[in-house]
């Protein structure tokens, strides 16, 4: 007998996902801080700066490894970030998404199509040669997030079908509007509204 297909929206999917996230970001940040001093070249400030681009990108790859629809993704990532912001803002104070998504741009080009522990390791070594860690810093901490992140990705891909399967995502108007406009350039989303 199929499942009631009753709807959520995508507001409350990101907030219950975001709450779910906001630990782990707490989680990841608390690892990577037990870097000493010369375990890492950058200042604590730039560290957690680079930690929040690796903990959107795992977000941003769980979405687009779902089996979510591309403006259910896209409007998921916009409202995630809503729902992040004061946990970004935490530890990096004058975030934005621009921002955010420039600095994941680098560890987003790491992705394993066929692998979330291996996007994970990419995504790590990449990070630890950004921030300069020593090969005793990465031997210690390096398997430990590695894991980490591909546990994250995995259990969010999960979520999120199990979200998409037995719910359908409503996607308000406006929200709709917007995730048109951003995966279309605009010029749908333009002459949707002139008609309204």
């Amino acid at each position: 007998m199929p499942a009631d297909r009753r709807g959520i929206s995508a507001k409350k999917v990101a907030r219950d996902f975001g709450l779910d996230i906001t630990s782990f970001i707490d989680e990841v940040l608390a690892l990577v801080s037990e870097l000493a001093p010369d375990q890492a070249s950058p200042s604590i400030a730039e560290r957690r700066r680079e930690t929040c681009a690796v903990l959107w990108t795992t977000i941003l790859l769980s979405l687009d490894a779902s089996s979510l629809r591309a403006d259910e993704a896209q409007a998921l990532r916009s409202s995630l970030f809503a729902c992040l912001e004061p946990a970004w803002k935490r530890h990096w104070s004058a975030v934005d998404e621009d921002q955010l998504r420039a600095r994941a741009q680098k560890y987003l080009n790491h992705k394993d199509a066929r692998s979330q522990v291996k996007t994970a390791s990419k995504i790590v070594a990449c990070f630890f040669d950004t921030i300069e860690v020593t090969e005793q810093g990465h031997r210690r901490l390096g398997k430990r997030l590695a894991a980490l992140l591909a546990h994250r990705m995995l259990t969010d891909v999960h979520r999120l079908n199990e979200v998409k399967m037995n719910f359908r995502i409503q996607l308000s108007l406006a929200t709709a509007l917007l995730s048109s406009a951003c995966l279309c350039g605009g010029e749908v989303a333009l002459r949707l509204l002139r008609i309204l």
